[in-house]
């Protein structure tokens, strides 16, 4: 069923007070049609949502969203792994660090987590996430949005140079990243 994003939101969480999402809509955006998001989970920083997420995500690849309840963003993500990737930006791990900075700020407990869409990953269904993400994030005014980039693609297999390792030192210095000076094991 396709209806507009802020319709959706509005209606959904329309008795909690959620908010009217019409005004992070870029205004020049005229067909404005998304896809009705499968699943909102609000209450994540709960154990028994966490846990929820876990088994009802199994084997589930596709594109989600972290929105904060307080200043109106909203993070939109794809992945292969939904539980996965879910469970490395709430432990702030590989994660977006402007939408690490608003975790840390605000409490885990003021964002939901928003499935747009997804897929088995097991399936034969070929679907490239990277360009559903960018149509998501292309209707977000941009200060409205925590992804650093409005064009997604896959780091998936992409070696960094020397001078761009570099510049994410400085970077991770200057925002005082959770991760800077540790190793991601295998």
């Amino acid at each position: 069923m396709i209806k507009s994003f802020f319709y959706i939101f509005n209606n959904y969480y329309y008795d909690k007070n959620f908010l009217n999402l019409s005004t992070i809509i870029k205004p020049d955006v005229t067909d404005l049609k998304f896809i009705e998001p499968e699943k909102i989970y609000d209450k994540i920083n709960e154990d028994s949502t966490q846990k929820n997420i876990a088994v009802e995500l199994k084997d589930y690849k596709g594109i989600y969203g972290f929105f904060c309840t307080i200043n109106k963003k909203i993070y939109i993500g794809s992945s292969e792994n939904l539980v996965k990737r879910f469970k490395e930006h709430i432990k702030g791990k590989k994660s977006n660090i402007y939408l690490q900075n608003a975790i840390n700020e605000y409490g885990l407990d003021n964002f939901y987590y928003i499935i747009f869409e997804f897929y088995n990953r097991n399936g034969k269904d070929i679907v490239m996430l990277s360009d559903i993400e960018t149509k998501y994030i292309s209707y977000i005014r941009p200060e409205y949005i925590y992804n650093f980039k409005f064009i997604a693609t896959s780091m998936l297999g992409y070696k960094h140079n020397l001078e761009a390792k570099q510049k994410m030192v400085d970077r991770f210095k200057k925002y005082k990243h959770p991760m800077l000076g540790k190793y991601h094991t295998t």
